[in-house]
């Protein structure tokens, strides 16, 4: 009895060896055919909440990576736009420089003017109908929006869009003064500008004071001004006009002296100044001033540059007459100055001094020192001037178009750094999600990732131990069995 006792011992023991080496198969079947090690929270309690708490930072890291993505596409929309209008300010640019010639034909300006306006047209329909979604990127409603960089709550990027609006796009301006010409004189007085008339620009949270010296000239004082652009991003443009005209209704004879240098002989009257304009332009290689004559019969000189004109009678005749004019190349200034008899010892001689314009992609103001009346500045804030108010209905005019067509330039590409700046960050963001989704997959893989050769080798050994119980168990059974058929034998 003492072995029948100890085979069911022995039983007992093998048959819990079979269950568990069939548990463990069953184990290692499930890990192999998922690929993870925990299949239901009894696998390994304690590491079934780290591997829940990886999970949740995937997904929601995924996401934000996935928001980032978007807000970048969102980006290089408005960032392509941006390039095409900045085409098109190119394209305005070169229609205004087409304006300021004055040899255009009136039917070549209407095209040039047509064509400015259709170009506009374009960068408008680009600021109205650029969208990302139901995002209107360029018309100046996307302000402060928050784009997500992370999976935090407070991990967001403020991004602005500047708006392409011809309306938004423009200079901001101050014309300076224009002094009118000077008394009539046997010599030209000199420019009457002071050690005193000294200009403080302020710009962009900066201020730089302009030393203005005496008697300099606009083109003088531009150059000044010019100079500190750099801090300021205020640059100055000089330009100098005069009106010549006689009172006389026939042609009278006249020579006369532009910065120094003599005229050949013309005629003019109150009513024909070709001549005068032909024999003015013959020195202006040489005087620096171009003559055009006016629809009223007046020559029309203009220095470019800014520096003052001379103007001498050389001739007997006493009908020659001098104003200046402002800076819209328009518009007089002052009274007209009358030139006396050039051959006698009279006052045959004057000065026009030039002016200045201050433009600028940012706003700023100016403040004259000194006497005003004497200075280059209008002290106060510069005034801004849309890309919709410019004409190139005149040379002039054209002029003033260029240079707000180049600040819209700078604004557009102020507007597009920002654009690349935010793209830059996002980017970065984005690097730093895709790396972090990276190492968290990988810590959870070594959480619950089978490791396949280990396994299968549980598996075997597994299968292994459960036929030998298997076996055991058989040959325990069949032990027993004898002994039982021995002992009722007897």
């Amino acid at each position: 009895m003492q072995l029948v006792s100890n085979n069911f011992i022995n039983s007992i023991t093998t048959l819990r060896g079979i269950t568990n080496a069939t548990r463990d198969i069953n184990l290692s079947l499930d890990r192999l055919s998922t690929g993870k090690t925990i299949n239901k929270a009894s696998d390994s309690p304690s590491v079934v909440s780290q591997v829940d708490k990886f999970e949740a930072e995937i997904l929601s890291t995924s996401r934000a990576s996935k928001n980032v993505a978007q807000s970048i596409s969102l980006l290089d929309v408005a960032e392509e736009a941006i390039s095409e209008a900045s085409n098109l300010l190119d394209s305005l640019s070169e229609l205004a420089v087409r304006g300021e010639d004055r040899s255009l034909s009136s039917t070549d300006r209407s095209i040039t003017v047509e064509e400015f306006a259709t170009t506009l047209g374009e960068i408008e329909s680009l600021a109205l109908n650029t969208a990302f979604g139901y995002n209107r990127l360029l018309n100046g409603d996307f302000v402060g929006r928050l784009f997500q960089n992370g999976p935090a709550l407070g991990n967001v990027v403020s991004v602005t869009i500047g708006s392409l609006n011809p309306a938004s796009l423009g200079a901001y301006r101050s014309a300076g003064p224009t002094r009118a010409a000077l008394s009539a004189a046997s010599t030209a007085g000199v420019n009457t500008t002071t050690a005193s008339e000294d200009i403080i620009i302020t710009s962009n949270g900066t201020s730089a004071t302009v030393d203005v010296a005496a008697e300099d000239s606009a083109l003088d004082v531009a150059a000044k001004i010019n100079a500190v652009t750099y801090s300021t991003s205020v640059s100055a443009e000089a330009t100098t006009f005069a009106h010549l005209f006689s009172n006389s209704g026939s042609l009278e004879t006249y020579t006369v002296k532009i910065n120094g240098y003599s005229t050949s002989s013309f005629t003019i009257s109150s009513s024909d100044v070709s001549d005068a304009v032909a024999k003015l332009n013959l020195i202006s290689a040489s005087t620096g001033v171009t003559a055009t004559a006016t629809t009223d019969n007046k020559v029309l000189l203009h220095d470019t540059s800014g520096e003052d004109i001379t103007i001498e009678n050389d001739s007997s005749g006493t009908n020659l007459n001098v104003t200046a004019i402002q800076s819209d190349g328009t518009s007089d200034q002052g009274n007209h100055v009358s030139l006396a008899d050039g051959t006698a010892s009279g006052n045959d001689s004057t000065r026009v001094i030039g002016s200045i314009s201050f433009t600028s992609h940012l706003g700023f103001s100016l403040s004259q020192s000194g006497d005003s009346n004497l200075g280059y500045a209008t002290s106060g804030i510069a005034q801004f001037s849309n890309l919709n108010s410019v004409s190139l209905s005149s040379d002039n005019e054209s002029r003033i178009a260029a240079s707000v067509v180049a600040a819209a330039q700078e604004q557009l590409a102020s507007v597009k750094g920002d654009i690349s700046s935010n793209q830059s960050r996002l980017e970065a963001s984005q690097s730093i999600l895709i790396s972090n989704l990276d190492s968290k997959r990988e810590a959870l893989s070594k959480l619950e990732d089978v490791d396949f050769a280990l396994e299968s080798a549980k598996l075997a050994k597994a299968i292994l131990l459960r036929e030998i119980n298997t076996a055991l168990l058989s040959q325990i059974n069949m032990s027993s069995g004898l002994v039982l058929k021995l002992i009722s034998d007897n």
